[in-house]
């Protein structure tokens, strides 16, 4: 039988350095001699990944004003676009870089995906969603779901040697969704495309995120072949991320994931309640809010025994990568990945530092949007492996 120390020593290689990230100096520092255009950016983390990878990028698009404002922060040799990407055009992108179709490097875009994840399609209910106004972010409400075919419709328009997305792992399960992404491929296959799609894990690139996500990339057929990439890092533990980090968290981030009743809301300063999240946790039979739990372990129990109808919340374990961070899971009160000891979620200068965010990335707004920043984002050090590995495959076919 293989012991939970043997399995965590197949995932994590005990000679490995030290967990760290570089500072964004040192990742501005970095340059492949290629050239990237990036839409539907967020806040900006597969950008860092590629300029990690050394890519440079002159252009990005991002329409939700708070992550726009977070990019510029962090990026501010790139001109930012704000426009609705159905407003974009092709050549007004070539025009701003300089460039004609066909001479551009790498496209890279991740378009919303909410009828694709799991609660979008598990109960049947994909079409039922397809074109459906719903609120996306910062209150902005949009149908979302022809963001795909409008990525595809630039990639035709701008030609560029290669091609780069991601959306979530369930997106490639039987069904609905799968025949979806089915279609994406064909599409681009039809405009000279080689395309490659995979799932792919955080942990494979050196984070401490067991985050996996659905890579499509492809290069286009005078380029070459996409080759397969394969991830050969080791991950690292919470332990070993968060012992590393090397500032303490905001104190407006620590009152705000307070789930015992002892924290503030971020914007009035009033307490906020203890959440009903937290008395099933404290009331667990046989649960210690001191004792860490196992990833995968319901984190508590009804009196009786029965599992407390909380969702996905679990407590992260010092011992292991951390869970997934979602978008709507800021707050002390949302279903979401809780701190290993403290009656509290993670803040979000924890969220980024275990996610592969330099310490110096700035988040801009309110806590429960710099939150929201990271669960929107694709981790860097994913889009780093991912981008050098690009790298190689253009520069081999020069």
């Amino acid at each position: 039988m293989t012991t939970p120390h043997a399995t965590a020593a197949l995932l994590f290689d005990i000679d490995r350095p030290a967990y760290s990230v570089p500072s964004m100096g040192e990742i501005r520092a970095r340059d492949n001699g290629l050239t990237a255009v990036s839409t539907f950016s967020g806040c900006g983390g597969s950008s860092l990944g590629l300029h990690m990878a050394g890519w440079r990028i002159p252009y990005a698009n991002e329409f939700t004003p708070l992550g726009a404002e977070t990019y510029r922060a962090n990026f501010p040799e790139t001109y930012v676009d704000q426009r609705d990407i159905r407003l974009v055009q092709p050549e007004e992108i070539l025009d701003r870089i300089g460039m004609k179709p066909g001479e551009l490097d790498l496209l890279e875009g991740s378009p919303p995906c909410s009828s694709f994840s799991t609660v979008g399609w598990r109960a049947g209910q994909f079409e039922d969603k397809r074109g459906k106004v719903k609120d996306y972010s910062e209150g902005i409400k949009q149908a979302t779901d022809d963001l795909f075919e409008e990525w595809v419709r630039l990639v035709d328009g701008i030609r560029p040697k290669a091609i780069l997305a991601e959306n979530v792992p369930e997106m490639a399960k039987p069904g609905p969704a799968a025949d979806y992404l089915f279609g994406i491929q064909r599409m681009l296959n039809g405009l000279g495309y080689d395309v490659h799609a995979g799932v792919y894990s955080s942990l494979k690139a050196g984070a401490a995120t067991t985050r996996k996500r659905l890579i499509i990339m492809g290069l286009r057929r005078d380029v070459g072949i996409t080759p397969r990439p394969v991830l050969r890092g080791s991950g690292y533990t919470m332990r070993e991320a968060l012992e590393t980090m090397p500032i303490e968290s905001p104190e407006d981030e620590l009152l705000w994931v307070r789930m015992d009743g002892s924290g503030r809301h971020w914007r009035t300063g009033e307490p906020l309640p203890e959440y009903q999240i937290y008395k099933h946790w404290r009331d667990c039979i046989g649960v210690d809010l001191g004792r860490p739990k196992t990833h995968g372990e319901d984190v508590c129990c009804a009196p009786g025994g029965e599992r407390a109808s909380l969702f996905s919340l679990m407590r992260g374990s010092w011992d292991a990568p951390v869970d997934v961070f979602t978008a709507a899971g800021a707050g002390p009160g949302a279903a979401n990945i809780k701190h290993p000891d403290e009656p509290r979620g993670f803040t979000a200068t924890e969220a980024k530092w275990l996610s592969g965010f330099p310490i110096d990335f700035k988040l801009e707004g309110p806590p429960p949007i710099r939150y929201e920043r990271i669960g929107r984002a694709v981790t860097p050090p994913l889009y780093r492996d991912i981008g050098e590995h690009l790298a190689r495959a253009i520069k081999a076919g020069l």
